[in-house]
């Protein structure tokens, strides 16, 4: 009879196996033992007592209802909405000057336009960011996002 050899393949198979009987198990739930229940000795029944009768309160003062309040002042009309696509100031300079075509022209047919989730920012400024090292290519994944599937500031695709 050969001696039988353990190989890796087969030890974390084994493993995996026993990992998640044992997962299983803590996950389920123990069936309670079931409990003998004690039987009281036969007793007399109490003497039945007098209900306690509650003094005599007197009546609530009188009260006067509110007085009337003054109509709230209507609200301002809504500010005009916005144009239709904000540009950069030094973008509305270039297409001035003839070097850029309007806005219109250069979006696509059927922009994506995101809600404003805090506050509209404002064009220029500096743009801090921080990277780990020089290797750190999660930098790149987190400056250029380019995905297949968007989701909103909700979890809406």
């Amino acid at each position: 009879m050969p001696a039988s050899t353990l190989n890796r393949r087969t030890f974390l198979s084994v493993s995996a196996l026993a990992a998640s009987a044992a997962a299983l198990a803590a996950c389920g739930a123990a069936e309670p033992e079931p409990t003998a229940t004690p039987v009281a000795p036969a007793t007399a029944a109490p003497e039945p007592t007098a209900t306690p009768v509650p003094p005599a309160t007197a009546a609530p003062a009188a009260t006067t209802p509110p007085e009337a309040t003054a109509a709230p002042e209507p609200t301002a009309a809504p500010a005009e909405p916005v144009s239709r696509y904000n540009e950069a100031p030094m973008l509305a300079e270039k297409v001035a000057a003839g070097e850029l075509p309007p806005v219109e022209e250069r979006l696509p047919k059927e922009p994506l336009i995101q809600d404003v989730v805090d506050e509209i920012g404002e064009y220029g400024g500096t743009w801090h960011r921080a990277a780990l090292n020089v290797g750190d290519t999660i930098l790149f994944g987190r400056l250029n996002p380019d995905v297949l599937v968007f989701f909103d500031i909700e979890g809406n695709i």
